[in-house]
This record gives structure tokens, sequence and C-alpha cells, in this order.
């Protein structure tokens, strides 16, 4: 019998163990980059520091894939987000490098820097709403396939159910019947351990009486 196989008969449902496992998981990243956000919401613009930059890594650590990096080295097609995040992520170490070392007062290089990182705000921007309209209509064509098939799995469930409960109720039926006919079996047993006495002792009765009529 197949490992998969096995698992049927017992019952065990790796489908569920996998799905549940991910979405732990999923619970878990989502938890990490909410915080994360939080987070980097909750800087003050006194406090630029290399902290900043640190929770920063932070979020992209649980948010970017190799893959991401990949398709943007290469150049695909839809990787555009990348590049914009890339782009705009350096003018932000540099725009911050030049304003931790002006202190209070502008200097003429902070005002050549301030247009092009405003341009890179404004990419950001156009990208994050088109990001969310991705992450929108990934999320309802997730939602249809994870409806259609629940309805599938828990018509099969059902039908898993209902034969595991019918092969059950005959299970135990063969162990009652199992339980009468080896009691059937010490009860005949029982007969046969009295008749052989019997004739033991009729035979016994016999012998002894013939010597006595000697």
């Amino acid at each position: 019998m197949t490992s998969a196989a096995v698992g049927l008969v017992d019952e065990e449902s790796c489908f569920l163990r996998t799905v549940l496992e991910a979405y732990r998981t999923w619970q878990i990243r989502q938890r990490r980059i909410q915080e994360h956000l939080k987070a980097l919401e909750a800087f003050s613009p006194q406090d630029i520091s290399g902290k900043l930059d640190a929770k920063l890594q932070q979020l992209k650590a649980n948010t970017l894939s190799p893959q991401d990096y990949e398709e943007e080295r290469r150049g695909d097609e839809g990787s555009n987000w990348m590049k914009v995040l890339l782009d705009a992520e350096g003018s932000l170490k540099e725009m911050s490098n030049i304003l931790q070392t002006a202190g209070e007062k502008a200097s003429p290089n902070m005002l050549q820097k301030i247009d092009g990182f405003r341009t890179k705000l404004t990419d950001v921007d156009d990208e994050l709403m088109a990001l969310f309209e991705k992450k929108l209509g990934a999320r309802l064509d997730l939602q249809i396939s994870e409806e259609t098939m629940s309805a599938q799995w828990q018509q099969k469930k059902r039908d898993s159910e209902l034969w595991a409960r019918r092969h059950a109720a005959m299970q135990g039926l063969r162990s009652a019947m199992t339980v009468v006919l080896a009691r059937y079996d010490q009860v005949m047993s029982g007969e046969l351990l009295a008749d052989e006495g019997i004739a033991v002792e009729a035979c016994t009765s016999a012998v002894g009486g013939k010597e006595d009529g000697e």
C-alpha cells in the first residue's frame, strides 16, 4: 500500500496539514511586515539616522525575494516596479546622508538633490498605486479559487466521511460478531471437554466393575 493510500485509510489529510502550515507561515510573515510598516511610519523627521535604513532593510528581507532581484536584473516585463524601488532607495540613502551632514542648515548640495528626490517619490507613488491594483486583483482571483476549491473539497470530504462512517459501522459489527464467535468456541470447547470427561469416567467405571466381578 502506498503512503498516500495509508493516509486515506487513516483519515489523515495532507491537504489540510499543508494549508494549515502555509497559513501559519503567512500569519507570521504578515505580522512582521505590519510591524515594520508601522515602525517606519512612526519615525520622526528629526530621526533619520541609520535606524531608518535598518528598519527598511528588515522590511525588504520579509517582502522581497531573489526572484524579484533576478527579474529586475534581466529586465523582465513587469519588473519596472523593482527598478523604481531600487532607484528610489538609492536616492533615499543619498538624501539621508546629505541631511545628516548638513544638520539644521540647507546646503547647496541638498538643494540640487531635492528635485530629483521629489521625482523619485512621485515615481514611487505611481508604482504604489499600480501595485495596489495588482495586489487587489490577485487577492480577488485567489478568493474565487479558494471558494471553488473549498466547495469541491467539502463535497469530497463529505463523501470520504460518509464511507468512513459506513466502514466503521461494519468494522464494529464484525468485532462484535467475532467476540460472539469466540464465546461460542469457548462454550463448545467446554462441552467437548465435559463429554470427554464423562466418557473417561464411564470407561473407568466399566473397567472397575469388571475387575470387581472377577
